[in-house]
């Protein structure tokens, strides 16, 4: 299910439950009406202002995905809503609009756009991701080139905490330098220097960070859905 397919309803129908108009909700998440009435009728906006307005409307955004999903599923009033078990035990977690490379680099999005869901059993999270943030801070992104395989290959969809912004554990990260995204896997060595390398031993290149260029990692990939835990 798209998620800009119902959400804008969805948030339209909680406004108006609790008394708000547009000009209420928007002043609450710090726009104006103009937004708040586009966000309503195209279901769609940043990660940053659908948690926003999950908020101003009393839910958290994972607690908003999943009233839309339920709606989808059964059809029901908002009024009396409760959560279905099958619901209760999972996680909706949102796919944006980034690409990270595993070679040059893709332009990083001016914002990140929710473009889908995808559930996650809560247990399955529990058991295979660890370390982790949050739950609340997982994103799906998809990979696209060839300078991780075999560890990752084009295409795949990776589970990101979006938490991790420091390299504190060796691993696969989501960075970004000079406004483009990349997929690396990050170390650091002995001297204490963090190395940036690529898994492919075909196109392997090893860059050292030694502050001369920005580098922000955005990320920690924790799952590839090729079925190899990073």
């Amino acid at each position: 299910m798209m998620l800009k397919e119902n959400i804008g309803e969805t948030i339209r129908r909680l406004r108006e439950a609790s008394g708000m108009t547009q000009a209420d909700l928007a002043d609450k998440i710090g726009t104006d009406k103009g937004n708040v009435s586009r966000m309503e009728k195209k279901g769609q906006g940043t990660l940053e202002r659908l948690s926003d307005t999950a908020d101003a409307l009393g839910v958290r955004l994972s607690e908003l995905i999943l009233i839309v999903e339920d709606e989808a599923h059964h059809s029901k009033d908002l009024i009396g809503y409760t959560t279905t078990p099958s619901l209760a035990d999972s996680l909706s977690i949102p796919l944006i609009n980034a690409s990270g490379s595993m070679g040059d680099g893709y332009d990083q999005p001016e914002c990140d756009i929710v473009v889908d869901v995808l559930r996650l059993k809560k247990d399955w999270i529990s058991e295979n991701v660890k370390p982790l943030s949050s739950p609340r801070n997982l994103s799906f992104i998809h990979a696209l080139g060839d300078s991780m395989a075999p560890t990752l290959t084009s295409g795949d969809i990776l589970l990101v905490d979006t938490g991790m912004r420091t390299a504190l554990i060796d691993g696969v990260y989501v960075l970004e330098a000079h406004n483009r995204l990349f997929i690396k896997r990050v170390r650091q060595r002995m001297d204490g220097a963090y190395e940036i390398t690529s898994d492919n031993p075909t196109v392997k290149t090893v860059d050292v960070l030694n502050g001369d260029h920005q580098v922000d990692i955005l990320g920690r990939v924790v799952w590839a859905w090729n079925g190899r835990r990073l």
